[in-house]
């Protein structure tokens, strides 16, 4: 018995000084009063001293919340009013409560004790509904951080224990994120560093290869054979020399590394000139390239390096990929704003795959290994296109395939 009673003292001191705010305990005492003063029947209508008397009572009891005793709480009004800048919900309760405070000074020396203890009640209704509205917003400006990698923000005197319990996990959520995020961007910075100098390191023999090459295919007296293999020589080497250039681009590209430098360029020549250096591999594969724009005049501010990188490897899949002896349909068309640029044909196989798997890195639509490409095209032309600030799409149907780039003008 007498430790169920020095319990229930023990969370009667902990609620009154640690849990409950002033206007909280304030009303809570003064309804508490009045029930008992009902019961005894209390007239205070008729007993004014005695009514001053529970309001001084009551009024001592929560100023002595103001003493500077560590994690007392005070004024819940005020506690809003110190953290005003992180809601406008806050501002909003601030004023309501200054308003409704003064109302309710006034309603005991106005209005019936009855009225007094009906508005009571509902401004205890108003300050429950305002520590859930407060509690929520402290929960959700928590998760808001976390999501940013931030720090939830814990030293605030608003919080409930509850509360506080949730923003210590999501401090503790953000920690293991943030070791995550580190630890991925660690593991892919190592992983384009380790693909950029294998490539630079290979670029040097194989340009080496190459040369000697070319130097042995302009010899005359080799027989027919070993001619033949020299060329077979020759073109796997480009084709390795091309692969090395791809992945150099595609570590680049991925970990957002270009260096995009602008200038005003026309964009009808552009294509132009791109379309003039895959003319003779198109021309060979019975391939038509068709190029409309709606205007002659089409300038862009652009870097011209990058989005000619672009357009190059949009071609270059094309012919490798498209069915021979068919068209290849390009088009530009503009606004106010931005350039659209589209490029369709006809695959030679059904591909059977999506648009977001084709642009994968080395994913290629024909499985088959065997085939010429590397599979880093259109995922090079995609993070390209991001780093000028566009967008890029694809659409796949059966064997029809085509790309989308939007670009801004400026």
């Amino acid at each position: 018995m007498a430790r169920t009673v020095k319990r229930f003292f023990s969370k009667l001191y902990d609620y009154v000084f640690y849990r409950s705010y002033i206007e909280e305990l304030f009303i809570e005492i003064f309804i508490l009063i009045c029930v008992l003063g009902s019961v005894f029947n209390i007239d205070y209508n008729y007993a004014p001293e005695f009514l001053i008397r529970v309001l001084v009572f009551d009024g001592v009891i929560c100023l002595a919340k103001l003493l500077p005793i560590p994690g007392v709480r005070g004024f819940f009004t005020g506690a809003l009013m110190r953290e005003s800048n992180k809601s406008l919900y806050f501002v909003k309760f601030t004023v309501l409560n200054i308003l409704l405070a003064i109302v309710l000074f006034f309603s005991f020396f106005i209005l019936q004790e009855g009225l007094t203890l009906i508005f009571c009640g509902v401004y205890r209704f108003i300050l429950f509904y305002e520590k859930e509205k407060v509690q929520y917003i402290l929960l959700l400006e928590g998760i808001e951080e976390t999501a940013n990698l931030g720090m939830p923000q814990m030293e605030t005197r608003l919080a409930g224990k509850e509360s506080i319990k949730a923003l210590v996990q999501l401090g503790n959520i953000r920690s293991g994120l943030t070791e995550a995020v580190e630890e991925k961007m660690k593991s892919e910075k190592l992983k384009t560093d380790l693909i950029t100098n294998i490539s630079h390191d290979l670029k040097t023999p194989l340009t080496s290869i190459i040369n000697y090459t070319d130097i042995l295919s302009s010899k005359e007296i080799m027989d027919e054979e070993a001619k033949n293999y020299i060329r077979i020589l020759g073109r796997n080497s480009e084709r390795l020399k091309s692969l090395v250039i791809n992945l150099i681009d595609a570590s680049k590209s991925g970990s957002g590394n270009v260096q995009v430098k602008k200038m005003v360029i026309d964009f009808n020549e552009l294509v132009s000139q791109v379309f003039g250096d895959f003319e003779s591999q198109l021309s060979a594969k019975g391939l038509e390239f068709i190029y409309d724009s709606d205007s002659e005049d089409a300038h862009i501010y652009t870097d011209p390096e990058v989005l000619g990188r672009v357009l190059s490897n949009l071609i270059s899949n094309a012919c490798k990929y498209a069915q021979n002896n068919t068209r290849i349909y390009a088009k530009l068309l503009q606004d106010e704003r931005k350039y659209y640029f589209s490029l369709k044909n006809v695959s030679k196989n059904r591909l059977g795959i999506s648009a977001d798997e084709l642009m994968e890195q080395f994913v290629r639509g024909e499985r088959s290994r065997t085939t010429e490409g590397s599979g880093l095209g259109l995922h090079i032309a995609r993070n390209l296109v991001e780093a000028l600030g566009g967008e890029f799409r694809l659409i796949i149907d059966g064997d029809y395939f085509q790309v989308f780039i939007e670009l801004e003008k400026e």
